[in-house]
């Protein structure tokens, strides 16, 4: 009889060679209860099965590790299906702010457009104020940027105006050496 251990490790809740037909519907009255799972339970299943069978199928088996595994898996694959109802969810925020953010601009220009042609023949503005308009167009331009995954604001990563004439020569290769691995510099 092959021992516990050389079940398949991939998939060690399916039928492993050390499962005879007994011991593999034994093993699935077990295996297909919810946590935690007793072997009481199992002889329930099982109608009445004898308990102390049950507990040396158990132990040649390796039960208790291949549902810890398949417990293991289905969590993984819960957590997998958050991850990309999440990250679906983000993706359609992000469009649609996009969406909002490119309508206010193209509203934002077209006030634009129109003061000018209003200027160009002499009229007199009313409505938004340039700064109310500037304003609009500076926000929708950020959530613009930020939906996409760009920089809203420019970050100066570099060491201008650091002094670096108490460090060693090899104390600022180490830092050109850390800047390059971290993408830094150059």
């Amino acid at each position: 009889m092959p021992r516990p251990t050389e079940y398949d490790i991939d998939r060690p809740w399916t039928r492993q060679p050390c499962d005879t037909e007994a011991r593999w519907r034994c093993f699935q009255a077990y295996r297909d209860q919810p946590p935690p799972r007793t072997m009481q339970g199992a002889s329930n299943a099982l109608d009445g099965y004898d308990l102390r069978t049950l507990q040396r199928y158990g132990a040649a088996c390796g039960w208790s590790d291949r549902c810890a595994a398949l417990d293991r898996y289905l969590d993984e694959q819960r957590v997998s299906v958050i991850v990309d109802v999440l990250a679906e969810d983000a993706r359609v925020v992000a469009n649609r702010h996009a969406a909002i953010a490119r309508d206010a601009i193209t509203c934002a220009h077209s006030v634009v457009q129109g003061w000018l042609v209003r200027i160009a023949s002499g009229e007199h503005l009313e409505g938004w104020s340039p700064g109310e308009v500037r304003g609009m167009l500076r926000d929708m331009i950020v959530l613009e940027r930020l939906v996409r995954g760009e920089a809203t604001e420019r970050v100066d990563h570099g060491l201008a105006g650091v002094d670096l004439s108490k460090l060693s020569l090899d104390e600022i290769e180490t830092m050109r050496l850390l800047e390059a691995k971290a993408g830094v510099v150059d």
